[in-house]
């Protein structure tokens, strides 16, 4: 099921400890897709995506093979949006089909790296 209306919000990265830190950032949607904003010191939101590579786009099958392990896929059903430098994720969990996470995956290495996302409060 492809990321929707639901998945508008801002969210925080999850560290290794299971801390979340201060600083997140926003998705939205516009008519012209979907966007990632980073929030300025002043409290102002700022569109961080670009045009070209990096819009972001539907992931189909061979893009969720290459973001995750054949390991965290016998785990997870994600549905992701993604450009060149990262994908943005939603998956429930087979064992728990409604479950709902987020994830953020670094795809500029040359093995993606997963960062577990928590969705704070939905986008105003």
């Amino acid at each position: 099921m492809a990321l929707d209306e639901s998945d508008v919000g801002i969210y925080l990265v999850v560290n290794v400890q299971g801390k979340v830190p201060t600083k997140d950032f926003r998705l939205t949607k516009k008519h012209s897709g979907w966007a990632i904003e980073d929030r300025r010191p002043s409290g102002e939101w700022v569109d961080v995506t670009c045009v070209g590579d990096c819009v972001l786009r539907q992931s189909g099958t061979a893009d969720l093979q290459r973001f995750f392990s054949g390991d965290v896929l016998l785990q997870i059903v994600p549905d992701c949006i993604h450009n060149v430098a990262f994908a943005f994720c939603r998956y429930s969990l087979v064992k728990d089909p409604a479950f709902r996470g987020y994830a953020l995956v670094a795809l500029t290495q040359q093995k993606p790296i997963m960062l577990r996302l928590a969705k704070v409060v939905p986008s105003k």
